[in-house]
């Protein structure tokens, strides 16, 4: 068995007792739980991480240049922050009214950006950068969408976050954007990871209800231009496929990994105030 997910790192921030009511009694059903449209350049990041995937297959063109994951850290400002929520929560509320609450509990916490980074240093990411944290709601979305709670290893994480670096560099609005920018990005993606995970926390083991909660995600997506089934994780990061549901791994899989991992039980536990990480052992 694999080593517990990114997804159980987001579910260990979020805790049970986040996940909205109404994901909880309709199994997910009721909440877009990606592509939600909380920030303005959704649709542009989501399009450009599909292409930038699909530049990886036989012989597409490689990329004009290489960008550097560096070029989207930002200084953050509390008052950016208070702003960002703030809309977050408008948008997400109004989309689902019945949990209103808890989602408001969960996005306002003061503490979740601070428990978030803790959980993301764990595989060498920082929430005060925006390629680190699209490539946290990323790798969370595709394993929400398929089902899996398996979890990435440093170097798959950092395989990824250069691919979220290209995909957010071919974005004009983001290209020599200035923080305030960088930190709507970032935070909106690092919102949505945490509330992927808690909904599939809610859901607990229950293949039924998860594969409406896969269903959820994949439309969700699809519907701001990135087709979760069109792409396979591995150690390089995405990579394109045809076989829906594939994950192609080079041995010893892309969960699979010595160091610290960032698990869907450590970003649910910022959400409850409890960070931990469950490294299970393959068995």
């Amino acid at each position: 068995m694999m080593n517990r997910t990114l997804l159980f790192s987001l579910l260990t921030i979020a805790g049970t007792a986040a996940v909205p009511a109404a994901v909880r009694a309709q199994d997910g059903a009721a909440v877009d739980m990606t592509g939600m449209g909380i920030y303005a350049m959704e649709d542009s990041v989501m399009e450009a991480a599909g292409r930038s995937v699909a530049r990886r297959g036989p012989g597409a063109a490689a990329p004009a240049r290489a960008v550097s994951p560096a070029a989207f850290a930002y200084r953050p400002s509390q008052e950016v922050r208070r702003r960002n929520v703030a809309g977050f929560v408008k948008k997400l509320t109004a989309a689902n009214p019945q949990g209103a609450g808890e989602v408001r509990r969960l996005v306002e916490d003061p503490a979740l950006f601070a428990k978030i980074d803790r959980a993301l240093r764990g595989v060498g990411g920082r929430t005060d950068n925006a390629a680190d944290a699209f490539a946290s709601y990323w790798i969370a979305a595709w394993y929400a969408a398929h089902g899996r709670d398996d979890t990435p290893d440093a170097a798959t994480f950092a395989a990824v976050r250069r691919q979220a670096a290209e995909a957010l560099g071919a974005v004009p609005q983001l290209v020599g954007a200035g923080d305030a920018v960088k930190q709507q990005v970032a935070e909106a993606n690092l919102v949505q990871a945490v509330l992927i995970a808690a909904t599939m926390e809610g859901v607990g083991r229950d293949p039924a209800a998860r594969g409406r909660i896969a269903a959820a995600v994949r439309k969700g997506a699809r519907a701001s231009g990135l087709d979760l089934d069109a792409i396979a994780l591995t150690r390089n990061g995405f990579v394109p496929t045809r076989r829906t549901g594939a994950i192609d791994e080079p041995p010893g899989g892309a969960g699979a990994g010595g160091g610290p991992l960032l698990g869907a039980g450590a970003l649910a536990a910022v959400a409850g105030g409890v960070l931990y990480y469950r490294n299970r052992a393959r068995g």
